[in-house]
This record gives C-alpha cells, structure tokens and sequence, in this order.
C-alpha cells in the first residue's frame, strides 16, 4: 500500500529516483511503475523478517527489566 501511494502521490514526475516511485528505471513515475507495484499485490510473499539482533538499548531495557523481577522474587522470599 506504501508503494502504491508513493507512485500515485508523485505520478508524471520526472527525473524521479526509486525511492520517489521511479521503479523501472526510466526517470519518470509512470503506468509500467503502477503495473510493477501490482503484479506483486496479494502475491502472498512475505515481508524481509526483522533482524533478529535486538537494538542495544532494547536489550539494555529487557535486562533492566529483568533484574527488577529478580529483585522483587529475593524481596517477596525474604518476608
């Protein structure tokens, strides 16, 4: 659906790059882009999976997380 709107928000542009909807290479968001972008609708192919390495600051943050619940199991033991 992104796809589809990038091409029509920047449809007859020319000298456009890939990234403006330009996807066959000839500087201009025309029909052929349109026809790329929907003969791969609904083709059941799966997204690129997300990294499997997390972000440094989200693994910071499920330790810290973790180190809480620790804490709280050594403190509700200890009563």
């Amino acid at each position: 659906g992104g796809d589809l709107s990038v091409i029509i928000s920047n449809w007859g542009m020319t000298g456009a790059s890939h990234e403006q909807g330009d996807l066959n290479g000839n500087g201009t968001v025309d029909g052929p882009d349109y026809s790329e972008v929907i003969s791969y609708w609904d083709t059941g192919l799966p997204p690129e999976p997300p990294s499997g390495i997390p972000e440094p600051a989200m693994l910071s943050l499920l330790l810290l997380g973790g180190l809480v619940l620790v804490n709280r199991r050594k403190s509700a033991a200890s009563r």
